[in-house]
């Protein structure tokens, strides 16, 4: 999986075996997102914006 930011707040996620691309989520309104990363195990993944603000994502 890859996963992306934009400057808006909005976050993308790509299954690349089947090159399906995920709804765009709102993770953080109208800021920047500047880092994610995914937990070792992959079920989950983190993003952190210019808001000051970490969040936690459950994929399954």
């Amino acid at each position: 999986m890859v996963i992306s930011g934009d400057n808006q707040g909005n976050i993308k996620l790509w299954k690349l075996n089947t090159q399906q691309q995920s709804p765009i989520w709102t993770a953080h309104q109208n800021s920047i997102i500047r880092k994610v990363a995914f937990s070792p195990d992959g079920k989950m993944f983190a993003t952190a914006a210019d808001d000051g603000i970490v969040k936690l994502w459950q994929l399954e």
